[in-house]
């Protein structure tokens, strides 16, 4: 079985804040670096085949801390980066939900296959077209695996939510990632399956 470490980076300043960072780039604050070296000693006795990386900063931050423990290449790959707030991006979650109001509730009350698909601002991106990105990515990380090694990824809390709707047809908005979670996603037979999550809330009804 292929095995993949799905890993969203560590807390930025803008996350404390609660707002939406998406193609901004912000660094890890010193909450979020000390997830990051949390992380590394977590994974720090396990095998990894390969580590793969969002280039934004924040990931890029996260996956090198963790590779301390290992001393491989960081593979970044651009596909892996967060999902588009567009306009919206640098706005307070609480700014965004009360702006745009109409629009995320016309989204929720969507069937799932549509509210995927569905973007909030023309300018935006939708969980379908970053698990479209996304996924592709994982495949190869996967595939790249050896016997009894872990593929190891850093990315984003959109990427992660995406990723976990898609493929296994979860409400996205029962889907919750702390900055530091990570889910261990494992691959068989081109299928993948959910081995073990941490700061990660899923409802897996619907």
């Amino acid at each position: 079985m292929q095995k993949i470490i799905l890993i969203r980076h560590g807390e930025t300043d803008w996350n404390a804040e609660q707002r939406l960072q998406g193609s901004i780039e912000r660094p890890l604050n010193a909450a979020g670096i000390a997830q990051a070296e949390q992380l590394g000693h977590q994974f720090a006795t396990l095998r990894l085949s390969k580590i793969y990386a969002s280039p934004m900063i924040r990931a890029r931050q996260t996956a090198e801390e963790i590779n301390r423990h290992h001393g491989l290449e960081i593979q970044l790959h651009s596909d892996l980066r967060e999902g588009s707030f567009g306009a919206a991006e640098g706005m307070r979650r609480d700014e965004y939900h009360a702006k745009y109001a109409p629009r995320l509730q016309a989204q929720a009350a969507l069937p799932h296959h549509e509210r995927i698909r569905m973007r909030i601002l023309e300018d935006s991106e939708s969980l379908w077209e970053v698990a479209s990105r996304a996924l592709p990515a994982l495949q190869a990380a996967a595939e790249g695996s050896v016997e009894e090694a872990y593929a190891l990824v850093v990315t984003h809390g959109m990427v992660i939510r995406a990723v976990l709707s898609v493929l296994f047809d979860l409400h996205d908005r029962h889907i919750f990632v702390d900055n530091g979670g990570y889910v261990i996603l494992g691959r068989q037979d081109s299928e993948f399956l959910i081995l073990e999550h941490s700061a990660i809330r899923m409802k897996l009804e619907g």
